[in-house]
């Protein structure tokens, strides 16, 4: 009774939200707004004559050929992108009432169908055709939507403890307290105070306690998610037809940099954005600016400069910012591969203004320079090094737009003074994360460093938290937490014998690495400050 009610209510809303995503889906797959806007643009225009000094005939009359050619072909192939666009959005349409139809009345075509099926006669071969397509797509849609129910009923209990403890997920939740689920008995830990007092035995709060629930309730629908391609998100994770066609080619560009459009190939591929919405906002208020539209972040190595560019990037490939952001390529540009693969200045300098013409001139660039300051500094023994000209050059075309990722050291040292080139960057700051917030990078980290098991225990993963404070000071949270994450992670590998990794297991990690004993006394160090005034009249004399 409770999915019938579901299916007639919720289900319907859940029924026309799919069909709304794939209709504007298909419409920005196709570019069919964008592709009718741009049908007798250039196709990728070709930059390559436009910065040659000089007055060139024959070059001209070819630019000028080449771009009739491109443009005539270009409209022929956007008009038939349109077309099967146009094709996919009126199946969308006629489809809909038929799916609603059936969705409504599924019982009826269901029983109908299977009656129909058993009345035929023995000389017959299959039912009718139309019963036979009522009857598959009526079980498909009741199997979809049962589906469905049970997903969202799944990890719909809030407060409801019993109701979460039944789930098959939740032995990972004991576990991660670093008990067997299999000696648990959960019926005695339903009263809350019994579930205090074991709590309070594993060293674990009320609180913590419910922040785990909630952790790997989520963890487990980020993996229910994933599987529904139909979700926006999902729709989303590709890309669309066409999206670069108006925009020019960027040859020298991509050939010394990481092009963060399509997806992620480096290490942050699945790391998550963890309090710093208001600076990842912040610094899309500034990439959508008309005009000074770079940003510059600043912070110590470690805090997560990169990994919020990178939460950017994705976000501008799920299309989740402003429209202005639409389409845009964040490229990671590496400029020691530059300077290592040429020894002269002057080509060195000729070769970065030949890709930042280009990136200004395709007009849907973002450049990301990682550690700018070492590039802008005036040093002395590499002079080569110092791009400061070339880019004083193009920070005033608004097409232009760069992140700079700098170090404070570096800024004050080689970048502040600059005003020249500060004056076209709005500076976004990135201070240490707190505790609270390092606890859950780490908790995020587990996906990656366990595979799959649970290796981790939360008391552990807060002893790394405290120990990493404490006594690592050489860099700034979370780095360092990560760091001794990992050093944990393979100390116990190689020696524990232990199920899972323990507040004692980081204490002997730590000790290790910084030559003091940590953790529970031993019995030998108890008794020898239980007999310490003893053992101090036997040494001092007087």
């Amino acid at each position: 009774m409770n999915f019938l009610i579901w299916h007639y209510t919720k289900g319907i809303h859940k029924l026309l939200e799919i069909w709304r995503n794939y209709v504007k889906f298909f419409w920005w797959y196709f570019g069919i707004g964008r592709h009718f806007r741009t049908l007798f643009s250039s196709w990728k225009r070709d930059i390559s004559h436009v910065g040659s000094p000089g007055f060139h005939p024959v070059l001209l009359v070819q630019s000028a050929l080449e771009n009739i050619v491109t443009r005539f072909f270009g409209s022929v192939v956007k008009a038939f992108v349109i077309l099967f666009g146009l094709i996919y959005e009126l199946v969308m349409l006629l489809l809909l009432p038929l799916v609603l139809l059936v969705w409504l009345l599924w019982p009826l075509f269901l029983f109908a169908g299977i009656g129909i099926f058993f009345s035929l006669d023995a000389g017959s071969t299959t039912p009718l055709f139309f019963e036979s397509l009522s009857f598959f797509l009526s079980f498909v849609l009741i199997l979809i939507s049962f589906r469905a129910y049970l997903a969202e009923k799944k990890y719909n209990f809030v407060t409801n403890l019993p109701q979460a403890m039944d789930q098959e997920w939740f032995s990972r939740v004991w576990q991660r307290i670093g008990k067997d689920p299999s000696a648990i008995d959960e019926r005695s830990l339903a009263d809350p105070k019994a579930l205090e007092i074991f709590l309070r035995s594993c060293d674990i709060t009320s609180e913590e306690f419910k922040k785990l629930i909630e952790f790997e309730a989520e963890c487990q629908l980020e993996k229910e998610e994933k599987k529904r391609f139909w979700n926006k998100n999902n729709l989303y994770n590709t890309s669309a037809i066409g999206e670069n066609w108006t925009y020019a080619y960027t040859v020298h560009l991509d050939r010394y940099s990481t092009d963060l459009s399509e997806g992620d190939p480096t290490e942050y591929n699945n790391s998550k954005l963890i309090g710093r919405s208001e600076e990842l906002g912040m610094l899309e208020l500034v990439l959508t600016r008309p005009s000074q539209n770079s940003a510059l972040i600043i912070g110590e190595a470690g805090v997560g400069k990169r990994t919020l560019v990178h939460s950017l990037a994705e976000k501008i490939r799920k299309r989740e910012v402003s429209p202005y952001l639409f389409g845009k390529r964040v490229l990671e540009i590496n400029l020691g591969e530059i300077f290592s693969g040429m020894t002269e200045k002057g080509q060195v300098e000729d070769s970065l203004r030949a890709m930042f013409f280009e990136a200004a001139y395709a007009g849907n660039i973002i450049l990301v320079i990682d550690s700018i300051g070492h590039f802008l500094s005036s040093n002395p023994q590499n002079p080569g090094e110092n791009i400061s000209a070339v880019l004083e050059e193009f920070l005033a075309a608004p097409t232009f737009q760069v992140i700079g990722l700098a170090d404070t050291v570096e800024f004050h040292q080689n970048i502040e003074k600059k005003e020249a080139l500060t004056k076209y960057f709005e500076k976004i700051q990135l201070e240490e994360m707190n505790s609270e917030q390092t606890l859950a990078v780490l908790l995020d980290e587990l996906e990656q460093v366990e595979q799959g098991k649970v290796i981790f225990t939360y008391q552990g993963l807060r002893e790394i938290v405290k120990l990493s404070e404490r006594y690592l000071t050489d860099s700034p949270f979370p780095e360092k937490a990560l760091d001794l994450l990992e050093e944990a992670l393979l100390f116990w590998y190689q020696s524990s014998i232990e199920q899972f990794i323990t507040p004692q297991t980081v204490d002997e990690v730590v000790s290790k690495k910084i030559k003091v004993p940590l953790g529970e006394m031993q019995s030998v160090e108890k008794d020898k400050l239980i007999n310490l005034e003893k053992i101090l009249h036997q040494r001092v004399i007087g």
